[in-house]
């Protein structure tokens, strides 16, 4: 089975699926025939369900349904993002016991908190069901979204999210890069490469965060210039102006505050999130209405565009703000950026676009699609990560949002050196030098810890071991952090650098005006070759390439040029000496992601044991359905009175059983109730079914046997067609003809004694067996031909020659000429031999 290519875009309320086919990116449709798949998972007594199932419920499962779950991930729970989450939120939102984000959920009637981690690897692997059931291929490898200010820990906790779903996540991508890549690849016009580069601004608000990223383009190539973002600012908060606005109406109305019920305040939510919607498009007067927002009371209100427009200001200049911020990090003035994008949902409000407008002098275009376009830009870097597609060449250079710097353990924090500015770019590798006696500590931050969405700036800390210096001296440690394609900052190497005194040969330069003298002849026991001189240990320097052999005969007349002359000296050379980093950073440990992935495989057979159990209380629910109603219809004739009477209340008792005490029971209990149905159910089916198939088996028999009695009657009256037989064959046939005779006699009168409500002794099918057996061993004997009449004897004037029908003698096709080389060779029918 080939391996899938595949992105998948997960947002905080929705989901989408590129994949990479024949002919470009396609993004897949779930099992509802939606592209678009929302991120959420519910859990009920002894069941699971994610996305749209999910959904579905949410109202009537609301503690157990949670949604917006990437916004906990990698979060502590003490952040104020969370504190911020937990308004929005119908779950309970709690702290593990290492002080992380989780969710409070029951499952088999038991409390347990998962992790943002755990959630988002059961939505990763629906997403990976349905592109596996659409692309009909395995799925292992994918391309993740995340959004541009995600720090190192949350980036970390994506990728291991992916490993809990037994994924390999080749890439995480940031939203707007994403973006970009879907922009830049399917964009033709771009700058050639020696060219001023396009500026595109792609602004994508969605449902709960505003991310602004502009970059330069030119043919094959993307660099991100700047971004800027708002993680507390998306649609939802719209939303959430209209939300505030209603409650007070109601209350006013009815003197009651609909916030403080779960079900009546997700109802009012749903509304304000439609009116939003029809607003973005008409400047009337809109209705809202909810039917039974709160003790069975309707509630009806009207709003206008304008108005939400006010109630919205504080949104909109923070909008204005984030979009300034990205313009002046990138150094450009308005005019200099050629194209703005926008994506996402809320980029539709009219009083966003204006701000985009505004703040960037140009109107905002909606070329790429605003919903799909992360999605796209995902299996486009899939596919360009992937060895199976060939892809137009595009080089993505990314910019981390925050600046890092390194601080050594145990000296002022304001020592800190500085690595990787804002906006640097990434991937990017860098070495630092210290000079150390001992062990020693080092911590990487984030330099602006007020930029941060999260408390904690610390990226993670590792500590250089094995320091022992050769001599007295201060060791030079030699340290090597990354920032990987991920965004993910590590240490990747930490070696020190020991000089030694090493004796090397080393050529001797000639002062001009000296003649050249003889070379001298190595000593005996010196060594064959040079040894190329080391300035770190395993990194020889270039040595010039030996001279190719060459004949002795085509070189004794000429000159032999002269070996350079060498001496030999001291020279202090670099070797490293690779020593140990321990390494703690801000994610799952091994052993927590192994645990989670056994979690994680548990519900997964739970929930195909569920379907499995769903699927025969279905099948059992159904049987009742139908034969219910064919007792009283087709199956009437074919069921006595008394046994009408008892199979009826068997199905009443089978159907009061699966909407009560059946509601949970196991398959196996299902099964069984289902097969004692079955049990008298079908046979009685049996009895309408044979009635109504018995007599075209009869007739076919019948036919058959009338067939074959005539045939033996022509054979008895000498008829030509059939004195070629043979006797003891056809005697045959009449021992068969007479068996199946005597078969359909007995099995007519048997029959016609036969009431409807008898089950039948005969069935269609050994009727029609017997008229197929007839037919397979009478018809290759009385079908057999004639034999062929004896050839006439030629006469002895007509020996050695052959009559001619002119009439029917054929003229024979003429060749055409071969065709003949000059030299004579003929050249027709021989293969030309193709490159």
């Amino acid at each position: 089975m080939a391996l899938a290519v595949v992105g998948f875009d997960v947002g905080s309320l929705t989901s989408y699926i590129g994949a990479a086919r024949a002919g470009g990116i396609e993004v897949l449709a779930n099992e509802y025939s939606d592209r678009c798949t929302p991120t959420c998972v519910s859990f009920s007594k002894g069941s699971r369900c994610m996305g749209t199932s999910a959904e579905q419920q949410s109202i009537t499962n609301l503690k157990n349904t949670v949604t917006t779950f990437t916004r906990l991930l990698g979060k502590m729970y003490n952040d104020e993002i969370v504190t911020k989450e937990a308004e929005y939120a119908f779950y309970r939102i709690k702290a593990d016991k290492d002080g992380r984000a989780g969710v409070e959920v029951e499952i088999d009637g038991q409390s347990r908190i998962l992790l943002p981690e755990q959630l988002l690897a059961m939505q990763l692997h629906k997403l990976v069901d349905i592109a596996e059931k659409a692309l009909s291929s395995k799925v292992v490898d994918i391309v993740l979204n995340v959004p541009t200010y995600y720090t190192d820990r949350e980036r970390r906790a994506a990728l291991d999210s992916a490993r809990i779903a037994g994924l390999n996540c080749v890439r995480i991508v940031n939203d707007t890069t994403a973006i970009g890549i879907a922009y830049g690849i399917y964009n033709r016009d771009l700058p050639g490469p020696e060219e001023a580069p396009r500026n595109v601004a792609f602004v994508s608000l969605g449902n709960s965060s505003l991310q602004v990223a502009i970059s330069a383009f030119n043919q094959g190539k993307m660099k991100v210039i700047s971004t800027a973002s708002d993680p507390c600012l998306g649609g939802r908060d719209f939303d959430m102006c209209i939300f505030k606005h209603m409650v007070e109406e109601v209350r006013q109305q009815y003197k009651v505050d609909v916030s403080k019920s779960p079900k009546s305040r997700a109802r009012l939510m749903k509304s304000c999130e439609k009116l939003k919607k029809v607003m973005s498009t008409n400047s009337t007067d809109i209705p809202l209405n909810v039917e039974c927002l709160t003790e069975d009371r309707d509630f009806s209100s009207t709003m206008k565009r304008e108005f939400f427009e006010e109630l919205c200001q504080p949104l909109l200049i923070r909008v204005r703000n984030t979009l300034q911020r990205a313009l002046d990090a990138a150094g450009l003035k308005p005019d200099s950026v050629q194209f703005v994008e926008l994506v996402g949902g809320g980029t539709r409000i009219p009083a966003v676009k204006r701000i985009v407008a505004d703040v960037f002098g140009q109107e905002g275009r909606t070329t790429l699609n605003a919903d799909e376009a992360v999605a796209r830009g995902c299996a486009l870097q899939a596919a360009i990560c992937s060895p199976a597609y060939k892809v137009r060449e595009f080089a993505v250079v990314d910019a981390c949002q925050y600046s890092i710097c390194i601080q050594e353990v145990g000296k002022d924090v304001k020592m800190g050196q500085e690595i990787y500015p804002e906006l640097a770019p990434f991937p990017s590798s860098k070495q630092l030098t210290y000079h150390q006696r001992s062990d020693f500590g080092l911590r990487a931050v984030y330099s602006v810890p007020a930029s941060l969405h999260i408390k904690d700036p610390e990226i993670g800390s590792f500590q250089v071991l094995n320091i022992v210096p050769e001599n007295d001296a201060a060791c030079e440690v030699r340290i090597k952090v990354r920032v990987d394609a991920n965004g993910v900052f590590s240490v990747r190497k930490a070696s020190i650098v020991d000089k030694v005194e090493k004796e090397v040969e080393v050529p001797i330069e000639e002062k001009p005006g000296e003649p050249a003298q003889k070379m001298e002849t190595k000593a005996e026991g010196d060594s064959q070759t040079d040894a190329p001189e080391v300035t770190e240990e395993g990194h020889p320097t270039p040595q010039q390439p030996e001279p190719m052999a060459v004949d002795s005969a085509t070189t004794a007349g000429a000159p032999q040029p002269e070996k350079p002359k060498t001496q030999k000296v001291k020279k202090l050379v670099a070797r490293l000496r690779d020593v140990s980093v321990n390494t703690n950073n801000k994610q799952l440990t091994p052993a927590q992601v192994l645990e989670f992935t056994e979690f994680e495989a548990k519900l997964d057979q739970q929930e195909k044991l569920e379907r499995d159990r769903q699927h025969w209380k279905n099948s059992l629910e159904e049987y009742v359905y139908d034969l219910r109603s064919k007792l009283e219809g087709p199956l009437s004739q074919f069921v006595l009175k008394e046994e009408r009477s008892n199979f009826s209340q068997q199905l009443t008792d089978a159907e009061d059983w699966v909407y009560g005490d059946g509601e949970f029971a196991k398959r196996s209990e299902i099964q069984q109730r289902l097969e004692q149905l079955k049990s008298a159910g079908e046979r009685y089916k049996k009895r309408m079914t044979e009635s109504e198939r018995r007599p075209g088996a009869v007739d076919a028999l019948s036919r058959a046997c009338i067939h074959y009695r005539k045939i033996l009657d022509q054979y008895s009256a000498k008829d030509p067609a059939y004195d070629h037989l043979l006797k003891e064959d056809m005697d045959k046939v009449t021992g068969w003809l007479k068996e199946a005779e005597t078969f359909l006699y007995s099995t007519t009168s048997a029959i016609a004694a036969m009431k409807p409500t008898d089950d039948p002794s005969m069935t269609a099918e050994q009727i029609l067996s017997e008229a197929t057996n007839l037919e397979a061993r009478c018809k290759p004997i009385v079908t057999r031909p004639k034999p062929a009449p004896p050839a006439p004897k030629a006469e002895a004037g007509e020996k050695g020659s052959e009559p001619v029908n002119n009439s029917t003698a054929k003229e024979t096709p003429k060749k055409s000429p071969k065709a003949v080389k000059p030299n004579g060779v003929d050249t027709v029918g021989q293969d030309m031999d193709v490159d």
